[in-house]
């Protein structure tokens, strides 16, 4: 068991995964974060009606999320301190009209009136995990929004800060 070290370990394959209703995160790529050695694809994921984000991305280097569907979050990608990740063909939707209407039935969207909240596609941060890479920090090519700000709570398909 010395051995085994999670923290750079190779994952293999992971597809066609789903994170539905969850209370927080759908996925969670925290505490400490994942720094594999070479990339890893996390392929065709479903992450979708999680109360908070989607996918949590900290502390992460050399992950990329290729194709799936990101809907019905607070937001869909919460990204900050990391390194060499990559977003390709993924679906990002803020909040689909169905849901949207099920917020409203149940009242259920009370963040909609407080102005620290909104509902966000990828929300990038630009700090890095290490600051003398000469990587790419992020690339993001071939992502679809639709769902933002044609509902009842402000929004933004992407939103870049600082930390």
């Amino acid at each position: 068991a010395e051995l085994i070290r999670p923290f750079f370990t190779s994952l293999g394959t992971f597809r066609s995964n789903t994170a539905k209703s969850n209370y927080l995160n759908g996925i969670q790529y925290y505490t400490p974060g994942w720094r594999p050695n070479e990339e890893q694809i996390l392929e065709d994921s479903r992450v979708y009606r999680n109360y908070h984000h989607g996918h949590f991305v900290h502390s992460n280097t050399n992950l990329s999320f290729v194709g799936g569907l990101v809907a019905d979050n607070l937001g869909a990608f919460q990204y900050f301190g990391n390194d060499m990740i990559r977003f390709d063909g993924i679906n990002i939707i803020g909040y689909s009209a169905e849901y949207d209407n099920v917020l409203k039935e149940t009242e259920s969207r009370w963040w909609c009136t407080h102005p620290e909240f909104e509902v966000v596609g990828l929300e990038f941060q630009m700090d890095r995990l290490e600051p003398t890479r000469r990587e790419n920090s992020m690339v993001a090519t071939g992502l679809n929004f639709s769902g933002f700000g044609n509902t009842s709570c402000p929004g933004a398909a992407f939103k870049m800060g600082v930390t």
